[in-house]
């Protein structure tokens, strides 16, 4: 800004202003790049934040459902962890986690092959009166002891869960009960079509009862001294004989029945015992753990193993059941 000096009508001078403003764009230019810099830094944050939030809230539990449900094709049936928020997600979640537990409860570990066996054989070997099917004993080894010593009313109620936890775990490997008295069972496993199933169903069903035993001898909140002895055999069922009481054919007799229960009197105390032809039939070591066991003398030595725990591939799922049957019981 320039403006003249006048004295006495004449110029006497000029005033000349300057204003510099390089210190004021300077500290605007500053202050510009101080608030961008500040506004990428807050939002790497919130990128940051959000992508901790997504892993953390959506795709962790959502992978965990992905690899539940890829288990279910495996066989192996097992809840999902649900998350804490409560959203459509773990709504979802909520839903897997209650089909899963009614699968476990009412489904056996794999679905019967739909392999179609051959007619012709197969009426050949009925026309005959036999074909290949496997049992499994079930036996109270101290039932005498228990019913001269217990209380009438503790000794019925302890043979009614037995019986209980006999039909409903049968069901699961689609067994049936074909005899059941005394505090002995009889569990036929011939509607599975496939004979090697038979016998994995079998041994399964064995080892799914061995686990419930705690809560069969809990009665009153108090413990039962009951003992049990299990054995599967497989062999050929000769002759069904007419039953007054079911008016059907469901009544078995030949020398695969008196085998098995000849197996369950030498297994030892609250253990499973499987017959060779069984333990061969199941898949050998490849889907059982056993060990050899005395030889059983019945119409010829019989050769036995001595069941192991589950392999890791069931052994989830046989526990799963198991607490579901002690909880149906309980309800």
């Amino acid at each position: 800004y320039e403006a003249p000096i006048t004295l006495d009508d004449a110029v006497a001078g000029t005033v000349r202003l300057e204003l510099n403003l390089d210190y004021i764009e300077a500290g605007a230019t500053n202050s510009l790049l101080l608030i961008l810099g500040a506004t990428c830094l807050l939002l790497t944050v919130c990128v940051l934040l959000s992508g901790t939030y997504f892993q953390y809230a959506v795709s962790f539990p959502v992978n965990l459902l992905a690899f539940a449900l890829s288990n279910i094709r495996k066989g192996e049936i097992d809840t999902c962890p649900e998350p804490d928020a409560n959203h459509e997600l773990s709504a979802a979640i909520r839903q897997y986690n209650a089909t899963a537990e009614f699968l476990a409860q009412n489904a056996s570990l794999k679905q019967p092959s739909t392999q179609e066996l051959n007619s012709e054989d197969q009426n050949q070997a009925i026309a005959a009166g036999e074909h290949a099917t496997t049992f499994l004993v079930i036996s109270l080894t101290n039932y005498q002891y228990l019913a001269s010593t217990l209380p009438n009313k503790i000794l019925v109620e302890l043979l009614n869960k037995f019986y209980f936890y006999i039909d409903k775990a049968s069901r699961l490997y689609n067994g049936n009960v074909c005899f059941c008295a005394d505090g002995e069972a009889f569990i036929n496993f011939s509607e599975v079509r496939i004979v090697d199933d038979q016998a994995f169903f079998g041994v399964c069903c064995a080892q799914l009862f061995l686990k419930i035993i705690d809560g069969i001898n809990e009665i009153a909140d108090e413990t039962i001294p009951a003992k049990y002895r299990i054995a599967v055999h497989s062999g050929q069922q000769v002759n069904r004989l007419y039953s007054p009481i079911t008016q059907t054919s469901n009544n078995l007799r030949g020398e695969t029945l008196d085998e098995a229960r000849t197996i369950c009197e030498s297994c030892p105390d609250n253990a499973v015992l499987i017959s060779a032809v069984t333990y061969e039939k199941a898949g050998g070591s490849s889907r059982l753990h056993a060990e050899e066991h005395a030889e059983v003398c019945e119409t010829e030595l019989i050769s036995t193993f001595l069941a192991g725990e589950p392999m890791s591939e069931y052994k989830l799922l046989i526990e799963r059941q198991a607490v579901q049957l002690i909880n149906l019981f309980a309800d």
